[in-house]
């Protein structure tokens, strides 16, 4: 994670800097984790090098804020609700079946009227997180899509950038389907 992070704050900076600015921002990094098993690893760049303090020496970098969503309370978890639905939403995808914890959140009060207002692209991004997540044998993306979507202008709107992403996705493998058969013939 540390070196993770390290890849993060360097290509920030790199666009903080084209962007016409001559300082480095302040970069704070915060990590959300949500896994099954508990954190057991350093916050600390420094902690992973062979000789730590030699490493402390000639590259620093501060440690992490580690915010463990697998030992906080739901209620604290929930305050806000906004950074609340976003934990649940992380939390969900860690349970064995993401697909009715993802259900059983949105039946929380605290969550029913936030989510329902969420702008359409929000709710997009939502559906993408969980599409990655869930079961596919078991749950279908029509499932999902009236999961996440209970208006009907909004669930057409998805489905039909979700049938775009599709069509696109088929067309661009055909295109390396097609580049890997003349690459073949060409072999020959």
């Amino acid at each position: 994670m540390p070196l993770r992070l390290l890849k993060y704050d360097t290509a920030t900076i790199v666009d903080h800097l084209k962007q016409g600015h001559d300082t480095f921002p302040v970069v704070i990094n915060t990590v959300v984790y949500h896994g099954r098993v508990p954190w057991n690893y350093s916050t600390a760049f420094v902690d992973y090098y062979a000789n730590p303090r030699l490493g402390a020496q000639y590259l620093y970098m501060a440690p992490f804020t580690l915010v463990n969503l697998s030992e906080k309370p739901a209620e604290e978890v929930y305050k806000d609700k906004e950074l609340g639905f976003c934990f649940a939403a992380f939390h969900c995808t860690s349970s064995s079946d993401p697909y009715q914890a993802f259900a059983r959140s949105l039946q929380a009060p605290i969550f029913q009227e936030h989510f329902e207002g969420l702008p359409a692209a929000e709710k997009n991004l939502v559906l993408s997180y969980l599409g990655k997540c869930i079961d596919k044998e078991r749950y279908s993306l029509g499932e999902l899509v009236n999961l996440v979507v209970t208006n009907v202008e909004e669930k057409e709107a998805i489905m039909m950038t979700i049938a775009q992403a599709y069509q696109e996705e088929a067309l661009q493998q055909g295109v390396r389907d097609r580049n890997l058969e003349i690459a073949s013939n060409m072999l020959l």
